[in-house]
């Protein structure tokens, strides 16, 4: 049976097959130990069994510590130092590079030897702290920090370590803001350049952006960049970077975060987060997901900790942030038989607050009872692509072609849904659904490989002209299990032929694709198979059923039009051969002229059937020569085919 897939919702799937599955999921209600969202601590806060699932972490270095010595003399560890034991539970950092941070430790942040090279210093104080700040516009600091940033791009962009790279420098803490100090404000010219090192640093590796400076903020947005909110928490916080978007686009809220990841961190430290989480958890919570975040932190690591009531805040915290995935429904069709395509279609829930931003792939696999993968395959199209899985419900669909016999064997098997990153150290995404294996597949239900019937030469669900073909091909082959042996008399004959013929158009369970039908160019085979067939002789039913089909082929295999088909070879010497198809059948001249309209050879070829004439040997033949048997110069000229219905030329080409 044919099995055909059709889908703009799951309501409106139509499959032709009656056995088609339909499976609805169980949700779960975990909080989910998946990659690149939730609660990201500072490096040097570890947790090795976290209360809520960790996979993230925070870090960030100033430019004093990271090459206090000398221009290159990289101390890397000064960034790196508390990483190793969150790595080795596969967790991900995201860091910023800084250089004016009043509580550093160090009254300047740049490196001596920068200072030492000209670069002016101005003093600032916020919030209790105090330093010196660089003179962002400096040309020094800036040709140095291109240098520097380049170097942190070289060691840090495209390393499966990093989740995302702060876009920092400028500004107190790196935050993009010189609040209470106007006097460090640096050019609109200084800002653009800083922002494209970083561009170029880092063209593999996401970058977030603090929201604080609106060129800055718009310059990153534009590029399809993230954005970073340090002030989560106080209602007039979050206003204040509503506003701030909007400011700037009245778009940025409502759509940056399908192409950027949004975060940030409670304002107030620990005790700012528990404040919040205290006193205003169902607001923090709903401007979570109004503004689409995937992470929080630094500030709120003492969440990773929590017991009771504040657990609980905590679970539904990391559920809001980022990406949560299950699927709702899966309709696919069984049986199908090996080399058949296979429709599959699923209503996939986002009910986090984003998309996915990594290039993982959702998969469609067949399990068989030894619990092996068989086949897999990652659908082509964005439909399938987690990145374009926002928040809510999307339908996806896809018709897979599976395996052939000698890889799939016929049995049940269990389709599965795992969506894999692309280092196979990784474990596949948990879904917030049951039916998850050791393997990290979701078990959907069983799926019947059918035994594809013998007159489906190539096991591809479907008795068509390539069936038909490939006996043919084969005649005279004699042996056990031979493909094309429809009879199974270890023979292949025209008897087979014949066989399939008989079960022509027919197609196996699971299959989404019409029958090839065959065309005019294989008029001349038909032919001569079914003169063969009728010269067998064979009395049975399905036999006469069988020569019954192949002249209903053949009649199907006439060319809709007369026409005059390209010659070949063009351009040619010494002799070419003039292809044509004829819709009737008729008296039929090829008249060959020169370019001044003269008649150089007419080419009789008497009547002729309705049917293709293709082949060198059914096909109108010129040897370069005029009606006196003189070879013709070589230039242009030009076929004119004569029939009942018409005339119709082509242009020709002599070389000589």
């Amino acid at each position: 049976m044919q099995a055909l897939l059709t889908a703009v919702g799951l309501s409106c799937l139509l499959f032709a097959s009656a056995e088609a599955r339909d499976v609805n999921l169980v949700p779960i209600d975990d909080p989910l130990p998946n990659p690149y969202k939730g609660i990201a601590p500072y490096a040097d806060t570890f947790y090795a069994a976290p209360a809520v699932p960790q996979s993230l972490f925070y870090d960030d270095v100033t430019w004093r510590r990271l090459e206090p010595d000398a221009a290159e003399a990289f101390r890397w560890q000064a960034l790196e130092n508390d990483w190793a034991q969150h790595l080795a539970l596969g967790r991900r950092v995201g860091f910023r590079f800084k250089v004016a941070d009043p509580w550093s430790g160090d009254d300047v942040d740049v490196p001596s030897w920068l200072v030492d090279g000209g670069v002016a210093l101005r003093e600032y104080e916020i919030d209790g702290g105090t330093g010196k700040a660089p003179d962002w516009d400096d040309p020094i600091f800036l040709a140095e920090h291109d240098r520097v940033i380049a170097a942190i791009g070289e060691r840090y962009n495209g390393d499966p370590r990093v989740a995302w790279v702060d876009v920092g420098t400028y500004g107190i803490w790196g935050e993009w803001h010189v609040y209470l100090n106007p006097h460090l404000a640096g050019s609109e010219g200084t800002k653009q350049r800083i922002l494209e090192a970083y561009v170029r640093a880092f063209p593999d590796t996401r970058l977030v952006i603090p929201f604080d400076d609106d060129f800055a903020t718009a310059y990153m947005a534009e590029r399809g960049h993230g954005i970073r909110n340090d002030c989560l928490g106080p209602l007039d916080g979050n206003e204040w970077y509503i506003e701030s978007l909007d400011r700037i686009s009245p778009q940025l809220v409502p759509e940056q975060y399908k192409r950027g990841i949004i975060g940030g961190e409670f304002c107030g430290g620990t005790e700012g987060a528990l404040e919040s989480m205290a006193d205003r958890f169902d607001a923090t919570l709903a401007f979570i997901g109004a503004t689409h975040w995937s992470f929080v932190g630094p500030a709120g690591a003492a969440l990773l900790e929590a017991e009771g009531g504040l657990l609980a805040k905590a679970e539904a915290l990391h559920k809001q942030l980022g990406y949560r995935f299950r699927v709702a429904t899966v309709e696919y069709s069984s049986p199908v038989t090996a080399g058949a395509e296979f429709a599959v279609a699923a209503a996939v829930v986002n009910e986090g607050s984003a998309p996915f931003y990594h290039p993982w792939e959702a998969v469609v696999s067949l399990v068989n009872e030894a619990g092996e993968s068989v086949f897999e395959v990652a659908p082509d199209g964005p439909a399938w692509d987690p990145r374009n899985w926002l928040p809510g419900t999307r339908i996806v669909t896809a018709n897979v072609r599976m395996p052939d016999a000698s890889t799939l064997r016929p049995g049940e098997h269990t389709l599965a849904l795992p969506i894999r990153g692309p280092d196979a150290a990784d474990a596949p995404l948990f879904l917030a659904m049951e039916g998850r294996d050791d393997a990290g597949r979701y078990r959907i239900g069983p799926v019947v490989v059918a035994s594809a019937p013998p007159w489906d030469v190539n096991g591809d669900g479907k008795v068509d002209i390539i069936d038909l073909v490939t006996v043919a091909s084969a005649f005279g082959a004699a042996g056990v299990g031979l493909p094309g042996d429809a009879n199974d008399d270890g023979r292949v004959t025209i008897v087979d032929l014949v066989t399939v013929a008989s079960h022509f158009g027919e197609t196996s369970a699971g299959v989404a694709a019409a029958p090839q039908l065959p065309r005019a160019g294989d008029r001349e085979s038909i032919e001569a198979w079914l003169r063969l067939a009728r010269d067998a002789g064979a009395g049975a039913a399905e036999y006469r059923h069988g020569v019954d089909v192949l002249q209903r082929l053949l009649d199907a295999s006439r060319p809709r039009e007369t026409r005059l088909l390209p010659n070949y070879p063009n351009p040619f010497n010494p002799e070419t051969w003039l292809p044509f198809e004829l819709s009737d059948g008729g008296h039929v001249t090829v008249t060959v002229y020169d370019v001044g309209g003269s008649v150089v050879r007419r080419i009789d070829l008497g009547y002729r059937p309705a049917g293709a004439y293709r082949a060198r040997r059914r096909a109108a033949h010129w040897d370069g020569r005029n009606g006196q048997g003189e070879v013709v110069a070589g230039g242009a000229y030009f076929a004119e085919l004569t029939t009942d219905e018409g005339r119709q030329r082509r242009r020709l080409t002599v070389l000589k």
